[in-house]
């Protein structure tokens, strides 16, 4: 199926709270800036953005219930917090509606967990959600910047910063994202 930004845009509108959408538009800017460094579709990189968050704010209940309905695993973690479905959700509304394209598909689903052996569009995606131009933390200024040095490194970079985020706040860690630190490490030391 062909379609435009403007089509994903339309779609959209109905999902996505005027906050969230901004967001969304921010994290196209960014994704495309990384994107087009690293020699990626720009075009698919700004429809992951676009899409990656339809789910953000819909209640636990419902993420729980459209995952069911979808027949997604849910995890022990994910019944407890929800919120962790919001990407895989996303992905099969984009799935449903526009058709497959896997690059979208799990740059969207992984973009809140990450995984080992993301791809170049997966961590793309990941570093444009974490450092679009409406994020305000500590370090954000460097993160962006090694972004455009190093992917693996940003990543890992980034996860390193949102595990104490996470783990002050009480919040699980979800064994994707340990293991896709464990990797980089590793990785890293070779």
């Amino acid at each position: 199926m062909i379609y435009s930004e403007g089509d994903v845009r339309e779609w959209i509108e109905q999902y996505m709270h005027p906050k969230r959408k901004e967001h969304a538009l921010r994290t196209a800017d960014r994704v495309e800036e990384l994107a087009r460094w690293w020699g990626l579709s720009v075009c698919t990189g700004r429809t992951a953005a676009l899409v990656h968050d339809i789910c953000r704010d819909w209640s636990w209940d419902a993420m729980v219930q459209e995952a069911q309905k979808r027949n997604l695993p849910l995890s022990e973690l994910e019944e407890h917090y929800p919120v962790l479905l919001h990407g895989p959700l996303a992905a099969c509304l984009y799935e449903a509606h526009f058709g497959a394209d896997k690059c979208v598909y799990d740059a969207v689903y992984y973009h809140t967990t990450g995984r080992p052996g993301m791809g170049p569009l997966e961590k793309c995606l990941f570093l444009a959600d974490a450092t679009e131009e409406g994020r305000r933390y500590q370090g954000i200024d460097d993160l962006r910047t090694l972004a455009f040095r190093d992917l693996d490194a940003a990543v890992l970079a980034s996860v390193d910063r949102a595990i104490p985020y996470l783990v002050k706040r009480s919040l699980p860690l979800h064994p994707l994202t340990v293991n896709l630190r464990n990797t980089l490490l590793i990785e890293h030391r070779k």
